[in-house]
C-alpha cells in the first residue's frame, strides 16, 4: 500500500519588480516623446493655429549693393493682419494694415489706401516686396494662389520654396509653444530674392526701373 500524498502547487503573489516599473517608465517617457515630436512637425498645417499668430524680429532689405534695416512686427488674425515697420528706408515708421477688402499704409501722419499693400509699399518706398504671399511664406507654408517647387532638406523641413518670380531660403528653424500648449516647428530666419529682377540685371539692356531685392528676415519671437 503506497502513500499518496496530494500534489501541493505553491501560488506565489508576484509583485511588480523595480526593473518592471523603471521598464514602465521609460516606455512612457517614449510615447510622450513621440506624441511632442508629431506636434513639432506641423510647419503651421493645422489650420486653425494658422488663423492667428504674430512675430517680432528684424528685416534687412537689399536692392543691388544698397542695403537697409528695421525692426518689425507682424499680427495675422484669420485675413486681416497689422504690420509695423519701425526705421526703414529713412521713414520713420511705415504701418501696413488689412482690415476686410481695405488696406492701408500710414508714415509720417499720412495714410494711403489701395487694392493691395504691395503697391503701397512701392508708392511709399520704391521698393517691391511680395506682403500677400509673406504672410505664409514667413511660416513655411506655400502660398496657395500660385503654383509652388519646394525642396526639403535632410531632416524633412523645408529648405526651399519658389513661387512666381520669387524664391525663399529657410535656413534655421526653432520649437515654439502656442497658448495650448502645442510646441510647433517655425522658421526663424529666412530670406527671399527676386528671381526675374536678378535675371534682368544680367542684361546689357537693363531698365532703369529693374533692381536685384532680397530681404532677410530673422525671427526673434513667435506667437503661433
Amino acid at each position: 500500500m503506497s502513500n499518496s500524498h496530494p500534489s501541493f502547487h505553491p501560488t506565489y503573489n508576484i509583485k511588480p519588480s523595480i526593473i518592471q516599473k523603471l521598464l514602465l517608465c521609460v516606455f512612457l517617457i517614449y510615447l510622450s516623446a513621440c506624441s511632442t515630436q508629431l506636434k513639432t512637425n506641423t510647419q503651421g498645417s493645422n489650420e486653425e493655429q494658422a488663423k492667428r499668430w504674430s512675430f517680432a524680429g528684424k528685416i534687412a532689405i537689399k536692392v543691388n549693393t544698397k542695403s537697409q534695416k528695421a525692426n518689425i512686427t507682424w499680427e495675422t488674425d484669420h485675413n486681416d493682419y497689422d504690420i509695423l515697420l519701425y526705421g526703414p528706408f529713412g521713414q520713420g515708421k511705415i504701418h501696413i494694415q488689412k482690415l476686410g477688402e481695405q488696406v492701408s499704409l500710414t508714415s509720417d501722419g499720412k495714410t494711403k489706401y489701395a487694392d493691395d499693400p504691395e503697391t503701397l509699399l512701392y508708392q511709399t518706398t520704391g521698393l517691391s516686396l511680395p506682403i500677400s504671399s509673406l504672410k505664409y511664406w514667413i511660416r513655411g507654408v506655400e502660398d496657395p494662389s500660385y503654383p509652388a517647387n519646394k525642396e526639403l532638406d535632410l531632416d524633412g523641413d523645408l529648405a526651399q520654396l519658389r513661387q512666381e518670380d520669387w524664391t525663399v531660403n529657410y535656413s534655421g528653424y526653432d520649437i515654439f509653444e502656442n497658448n495650448r500648449g502645442d510646441r510647433l516647428l517655425l522658421p526663424n530666419k529666412l530670406k527671399l530674392f527676386n528671381q526675374k529682377a536678378s535675371k534682368d540685371n544680367t542684361s546689357p539692356n537693363e531698365p532703369l526701373n529693374t533692381a536685384a531685392i532680397s530681404a532677410t528676415i530673422v525671427i526673434k519671437e513667435w506667437q503661433p
